[in-house]
């Protein structure tokens, strides 16, 4: 520490403050880390600009986390459904369900019948006038009787159908082609009896018979009614016969108007002509 002679005591004193920033000469200068002042900085670090200090953006601090402990893996819960009530079975033998492993009930057997149309149009030889009358004369089926035997096509002219075979209380399932049902009934002897109008001008009509698993297709007798006195002599014989076989395709002889001439046209004359001849058919004819 220097003296300064000749100094009072607080010359002295301001010279010892003085003094302990220098050193003597030769010997290593030692920082004592005091620093007085308010803009006093550290030696070591260098001031920063003020602009530079205006645009950084002060950092964040790091804030230490805490490592979390690892969860453990998702295990779904187990789901365990409520007991179902005790019922008591009604049987033994297990009930199965409808439509798992059981057999289609059988389909309805369709029984058809041949009438005379299917005979005139299945025969090929002879065609003479008394063996195409037979095949006309023959009832269709045992199973159901018709009256008249041919019935008249007008619209207007009923006809019966009795079903011999069906006698029971449970009523009769039955589907009409040309046919207009007008009532069905018991008759005194406990059989099933259907009272029925052809349609106007119909050669072709049928009744569907549904009875104890069974389809009956049975067809009905009709036909329009047609003057076939092709002579003019007031009479039907065999002579207006042979006109109609030899007649062609001539307007007249083509008796159902389809421009054609085949068994339809046969089967109207033979009707027509068992109206005329044969008291068996002729009673359709009455009340005209």
């Amino acid at each position: 520490m220097a003296f300064v002679p000749g100094t009072g005591p607080r010359d002295l004193a301001w010279a010892q403050f003085s003094s302990l920033g220098e050193s003597e000469p030769g010997l290593p200068v030692e920082d004592s880390g005091l620093r007085f002042g308010p803009t006093a900085q550290p030696r070591s670090a260098p001031a920063a600009p003020e602009q530079a200090a205006e645009t950084a953006p002060p950092e964040a601090p790091e804030v230490p986390t805490e490592a979390s402990p690892e969860e453990p893996p998702f295990v779904p819960p187990v789901i365990v459904p409520p007991p179902m009530p005790s019922r008591t079975p009604t049987s033994s033998a297990p009930r199965p369900s409808p439509g798992l492993g059981q057999p289609a009930p059988p389909a309805a057997e369709l029984k058809p019948f041949d009438g005379p149309l299917q005979r005139l149009a299945a025969m090929t030889a002879p065609r003479d006038l008394a063996t195409l009358l037979d095949q006309v004369r023959r009832p269709v089926a045992n199973e159901i009787e018709q009256q008249p035997g041919i019935a008249v096509a007008d619209g207007e002219t009923p006809l019966r159908l009795v079903l011999r075979t069906f006698s029971g209380d449970t009523r009769p399932n039955l589907v009409l082609t040309n046919l207009s049902m007008r009532r069905l009934f018991r008759g005194p002897d406990g059989r099933w009896i259907l009272e029925a109008t052809p349609q106007q001008e119909a050669w072709d009509a049928s009744v569907f018979l549904m009875v104890q698993g069974r389809t009956l297709n049975v067809p009905v007798v009709i036909a329009p009614l047609r003057d076939i006195d092709f002579d003019g002599n007031g009479r039907v014989d065999e002579a207006d016969f042979q006109m109609f076989r030899q007649g062609g395709l001539a307007p007249r002889f083509d008796l159902n108007g389809d421009g054609v001439r085949d068994a339809v046209d046969e089967f109207i004359f033979l009707a027509n002509y068992l109206w005329r001849t044969d008291p068996q058919f002729s009673a359709a004819l009455a009340h005209r």
